[in-house]
């Protein structure tokens, strides 16, 4: 984030949380959205743009707070969570899609005249297609595990490469669950 103090008015100055220069200066703030403060790869890139600076401004960079040091047990706490939730979502997402779709099309299945290794393929392809969780925008932020038929008319191909890799490991997942349930 660049924030340019050229021309800094008083009021600007009081929300700063160091002591401002007598001299106009630009103040750059540098984020690792990591959690557990900044990972290898932000303190690598923080090093090497501090260096860059000093090396062509020398003393005039000036650090008011260094990086938070990295807390891998808070990283591997909050991931652990945030999978778990996910996972738990995703599982809550597919069987209460399940239950409404699989439902309604064993109840029709039934009575077409098919075997049931048939029957049990239709079932497996057609609820796999309509219940597969996929991320879908809730809020501005939030964002909940939801079936693919809320993605209906399936025509908008753009939205399934923005889900790529999250729809890599849910549509594989699906037909397992679809092919349990069947049975």
């Amino acid at each position: 984030m660049w924030a340019n103090f050229t021309t800094p008015k008083p009021s600007e100055l009081t929300d700063l949380r160091y002591t401002a220069p007598s001299c106009t200066f630009v103040e750059i703030s540098i984020y690792d959205e990591r959690p557990g403060g900044f990972g290898p790869d932000g303190l690598n890139f923080y090093k090497g743009f501090l260096s860059a600076l000093r090396d062509k401004y020398g003393t005039a960079v000036v650090v008011a707070r260094e990086p938070p040091p990295t807390n891998d047990e808070e990283y591997r706490r909050i991931t652990l969570n945030n999978a778990t939730a996910s996972i738990l979502g995703w599982i809550v997402a597919l069987l209460v899609s399940l239950l409404f779709t699989g439902l309604l099309s064993s109840y029709l299945l039934k009575k077409l005249r098919a075997s049931n290794t048939r029957r049990r393929i239709v079932f497996v392809l057609l609820n796999t297609w309509l219940v597969t969780p996929l991320p879908f925008q809730g809020g501005f932020i939030f964002v909940f595990p939801g079936p693919n038929l809320l993605a209906f008319p399936w025509t908008d191909w753009n939205f399934y490469s923005h889900v790529a890799s999250y729809a890599a490991v849910s549509f594989p997942g699906a037909p397992v669950v679809c092919t349990l349930i069947s049975m």
